[in-house]
């Protein structure tokens, strides 16, 4: 139950050795907070300070739901590997200044597990985005708070866009069809 840290100035990278999904989930969100959020946090609290606006406030609450729906889409990514695979090593988290993204071992895995692992989380995440502009438009809420409010889900909602090609998860969906064809 240990993690291998290795820290560069482009990325860092972690290596998640218990696969229980809570535990992958904090991590991938610690990681990425300490990355991005508070760098951000601080700015927008100085912004706070110097304007004593409501504006930073909501700004925070859009960027903390960005982080959590990449948290989970990558998160979701290693529980499934876990789940499909026979290794006990569950796989690296690569974060940069330009992406986040889950790297894992595939020569050994069935193509169909493949599939999921790359499918899955893009389709949680979206299914999770729809859920929540349903909830917001069920309920009424002060008109920027739910323009906000909004504007987080579609983060959730955009997670679809993984799944074309250009991104890293197409392209394993793309190389996966060139094998099996």
């Amino acid at each position: 139950m240990h993690r291998n840290i290795l820290i560069n100035i482009t990325s860092v990278q972690k290596q998640v050795n218990q696969c229980k999904f809570l535990y992958i989930f904090f991590i991938v969100f610690y990681e990425i907070f300490l990355f991005y959020l508070t760098p951000s946090i601080i700015f927008l609290i100085f912004f706070w300070i110097l304007t004593r606006s409501l504006l930073s406030f909501y700004i925070i609450i859009v960027i903390i739901n960005c982080i959590v729906s990449v948290s989970l889409h990558e998160s979701l990514h290693l529980f499934y590997f876990n789940k499909y695979s026979n290794l006990s090593n569950c796989g690296v988290i690569n974060i940069s200044f330009r992406s986040i993204y889950v790297t894992y071992p595939t020569e050994k895995m069935k193509l169909l597990h493949q599939v999921f692992i790359s499918i899955l989380p893009c389709i949680f995440c979206f299914a999770v985005g729809i859920f929540l502009m349903f909830f917001i438009n069920l309920f009424s809420f002060n008109f920027i708070l739910k323009v906000v409010l909004k504007i987080s889900s579609l983060f959730w909602i955009l997670q679809i866009v993984n799944l074309l090609p250009f991104t890293t998860d197409g392209k394993i969906l793309l190389d996966i069809l060139r094998k099996k064809y």
